[in-house]
């Protein structure tokens, strides 16, 4: 599950955010903590799984983790999806905020966020944990 999580972030970086009309630039500390939270995520993955399967008694059905995963995988993505558009319209260069209002944007505030939090229950519920 977290290698397809990833793979569509990484995807995602390079079909969807490259149309934009003006690339958005990231500081170099920020790209790497990016790449020293990734890496410590790999390794607390690792070290949850071995636990998980010395630990037979705590039982958490698959179906459902994975179910939750890829419903939350596509809801980021969706997300992602609505709010590159409000920038890929914007053709004069004004800074004006756009609220989306479009999709689960109707429902919450920051649905990519809640999305993101979900992917990680659902590992955690993978994990036994």
């Amino acid at each position: 599950m977290y290698i397809t999580h990833v793979l569509r972030r990484l995807l995602e970086q390079a079909f969807l955010f490259t149309k934009l009309p003006k690339p958005s630039l990231l500081h170099v500390v920020g790209y790497l903590f990016g790449l020293w939270y990734f890496y410590t995520l790999i390794f607390s993955y690792y070290v949850a799984t071995a636990l998980a399967l010395n630990n037979p008694s705590s039982y958490y059905p698959f179906g459902y983790s994975v179910l939750l995963n890829c419903f939350a995988q596509f809801l980021q993505f969706y997300s992602h999806v609505k709010l590159s558009e409000l920038r890929r319209d914007d053709r004069d260069e004004t800074k004006i905020y756009k609220v989306p209002t479009a999709g689960p944007f109707k429902y919450v505030l920051c649905p990519h966020y809640v999305a993101e939090i979900l992917i990680y229950v659902s590992v955690c519920c993978n994990l036994n944990m």
